[in-house]
């Protein structure tokens, strides 16, 4: 049976603080009989991504939007530019919360930038597979674009079929 609606806790948020919000809302749709589902996928790629090295980056303040920087290929298809010059950026901005040496952060920066596009189309698939009616994403300071990323996925894998996305968080 399809999901009615599916709520996505995206990528960069605290990994050891699970959203209450989507907790709530689920509880309440279950007990007005509406079928949902929550996926951690920010437990999720972290579990796939690397622990140790996406913890360090982490530590990178949020206003430096690493987290929206590395899923924007996702959400602005038609956007391209050199980003070396933003990383150089951050990593001199947070040199002392940053454990790698700036060529080995650069080129992290990118792997990890990779890594997140071949998981937004895996967590694509595995939700549009489901073609729920609503897919909620949370929305936190560094979500916003993977959270568009993934819509644009979902809604691109189930072409003509309804898809209402929502934004859920204390940012939106």
């Amino acid at each position: 049976m399809s999901k009615r609606c599916v709520f996505l806790n995206m990528p960069f948020t605290g990994l050891v603080r699970p959203s209450p919000a989507l907790g709530v809302l689920q509880a309440v749709l279950k007990h007005s009989g509406i079928e949902t589902e929550t996926i951690y996928a920010d437990l999720l790629f972290a579990g796939k991504a690397g622990l140790e090295n996406l913890t360090a980056v982490g530590r990178i303040p949020p206003h430096e939007l690493f987290g929206d920087w590395v899923f924007a290929p996702g959400a602005f298809i038609d956007h391209h530019r050199d980003d070396r010059e933003y990383l150089e950026l951050v990593y001199r901005r947070n040199r002392p919360h940053i454990t790698m040496l700036p060529e080995e952060f650069i080129e992290y920066a990118f792997r990890l930038r990779e890594f997140g596009m071949s998981f937004l189309e895996e967590l694509s698939e595995i939700v549009a597979g489901d073609a729920p009616a609503i897919v909620g994403c949370s929305s936190t300071l560094q979500q916003h674009v993977a959270s568009l990323a993934i819509l644009r996925m979902i809604r691109e894998r189930n072409p003509g079929t309804a898809l209402t996305g929502v934004f859920i968080g204390s940012t939106t």
